[in-house]
């Protein structure tokens, strides 16, 4: 294949223009999170390292449960490719019944949180906080889950806009409500402020998109809403099939991050405040290779439905392109803004003075990580998901976590421990994840042309 044909100008613009819209609504969600961490890093460290500890716990319900709905995309993908809309609007209907199931242990694992508070070592002061946070939370979970199903559905059919749009309005709504019920007004709620904007946000973006479909002649042909299916076993089934690996893999990859958090409790609220931010800092660089990889999900399941092989390696090559590309911008944005992020979120000299020496670890992995989940989100795209979920688990589990606590206790590395030990698990990932993808990719096209 000639390099004209490898790297098609006209299709890489198209992954890009619908990547934007999603990186800039994934930036918007993730900056949540940022709202949070500078508002009460000003307030105070306890609630800093609550919401730290709180918000880790609700990412891996979140993560875990919406990677079950996440299966939606590669369905709708292909059967969008496929011309058969319908299709695509009745395994969305489905999507949805699943969705509304999950909400009950969803609400259950925030209210009840002991699964995830009762081996940890935190103080009272900060476990009393987190259990509130995490119980408050609990209201916005079904909202968020919902618009999660829609969100996963209309980035497989490459309605990427809307996703820019709604987000943007959520960040506005956080923004505002946060900081008046925290700082402006005379409440003064703290890290309950923030749980409460949380709650109105989640809910207004679910709210915004049910009026975009009502509305938009487009998303009319999918027929979402047209007419009623009772829940069928069946079409579960395969949606769990390909959903509960995606669902584990969010799993190991929050819980790792979030793991680390509660192992290095005993050693005082401002080291956690300090791997707060630095979490902060890596999930918003997150966001990039995070846009492409949903953007090539959709467009690989789109080939897949159009029997396009050519295309199929096309985006395989893109996609390893964008890869490298976003990382190089992501080293960058690390060690020319990294300490500028940090000052932002804390004054705090003693936080800063843990944070810092982090930062060209950060930067280190960047490589890794983009081809990683790049390499994973076509993987996702064929339907393929149980041996990333082995690989992932094997890596930032057992090389990630176990060498990281060694490194970190043992041989007295502190908290750059887990770093190094997270690049070295995130190198080996990216090698196993790209060679397995490069082979079933050719098999594929290989079956598509037989």
């Amino acid at each position: 294949m000639q390099l004209h044909q490898a790297f098609p100008l006209k299709l890489i613009k198209k992954v890009f223009f619908t990547s934007l819209p999603i990186m800039i609504s994934i930036f918007s969600t993730m900056g949540l999170g940022l709202v949070d961490t500078i508002i009460l890093g000003h307030i105070s460290p306890v609630e800093l390292a609550a919401v730290a500890i709180g918000g880790g716990a609700y990412i891996i319900v979140l993560f875990g449960l919406c990677g079950i709905t996440q299966a939606v995309a590669p369905f709708a993908g292909y059967s969008y490719g496929a011309k058969r809309f319908v299709s695509a609007g009745i395994i969305l209907q489905q999507t949805i019944w699943l969705t509304l199931f999950l909400i009950i242990p969803a609400i259950l694992l925030l209210i009840f949180p002991e699964w995830y508070l009762s081996w940890t070592n935190i103080p009272k002061d900060v476990d009393e906080l987190t259990r509130l946070y995490l119980f408050l939370l609990a209201f916005a979970i079904p909202a968020t889950l919902l618009y999660r199903t829609f969100y996963a559905f209309f980035g497989a059919i490459g309605k990427t806009k809307i996703l820019m749009i709604i987000g943007i309005c959520g960040f506005i709504i956080h923004c505002c409500l946060a900081s008046y019920l925290t700082i402006i007004s005379d409440l003064k709620l703290g890290i309950v402020g923030c749980a409460i904007s949380n709650i109105f946000m989640s809910w207004s973006e679910l709210l915004l998109t049910f009026l975009w479909v009502s509305k938009n002649k487009d998303i009319q042909k999918f027929e979402i809403f047209k007419t009623y299916y009772l829940p069928n076993l069946k079409k579960w089934k395969n949606l769990l099939k390909v959903g509960l690996p995606i669902s584990i893999i969010s799993v190991i990859e929050t819980s790792t991050f979030v793991c680390v958090t509660v192992i290095i409790a005993e050693l005082g609220a401002e080291i956690i405040s300090a791997y707060r931010l630095m979490s902060t800092f890596g999930s918003l660089l997150y966001t990039l290779p995070f846009a492409v990889g949903i953007t090539i999900l959709g467009e690989v399941s789109q080939a897949l439905g159009e029997k396009n092989s050519n295309k199929i390696y096309q985006l395989t090559f893109i996609s390893l392109f964008f890869a490298i590309i976003v990382s190089l911008i992501l080293i960058a944005t690390v060690m020319l803004f990294g300490e500028t992020f940090l000052r932002l979120n804390t004054d705090n000299e003693n936080i800063l003075l843990y944070a810092l020496p982090l930062l060209p670890l950060l930067a280190s992995y960047q490589l890794f990580d983009a081809l990683q989940t790049i390499g994973i989100y076509i993987l996702r795209a064929y339907k393929i998901t149980f041996i990333p979920m082995l690989i992932q688990l094997g890596s930032l589990w057992g090389i990630g976590l176990l060498c990281g606590y060694f490194l970190c206790f043992e041989y007295n590395y502190g908290i750059r421990g887990f770093w190094i030990s997270m690049t070295a698990a995130l190198l080996l990932t990216s090698i196993i994840v790209i060679a397995l993808v490069v082979y079933i990719t050719k098999q594929i096209c290989e079956e598509i042309n037989a």
